[in-house]
């Protein structure tokens, strides 16, 4: 049997929250002016992960904001 925690990601949804991660990386790669390609693939993974990271907590902010105002509760 499965267990179900907070961190449990869907397949489906993981893939998709890995593909924003990475067109996300590559965003923020070149603003800072360099190219993707000059990276290890080690660093590349690590902006890659920090990037799901803030995707990943920007759907809990968003989750628990949605969930406020589902009970009309509303702090700002």
């Amino acid at each position: 049997m499965k267990q179900f925690s907070v961190d449990y990601i869907p397949n489906k949804y993981r893939t998709f929250i890995r593909e924003k991660a990475i067109q996300a990386a590559k965003t923020r790669i070149i603003i800072a002016g360099r190219n993707p390609e000059d990276f290890e693939p080690e660093d590349l993974e690590i902006v890659v992960r920090e990037e799901e990271d803030k995707i990943k907590t920007s759907f809990k902010e968003k989750g628990l904001l949605a969930m406020l105002a589902l009970f009309g509760l509303n702090f700002f």
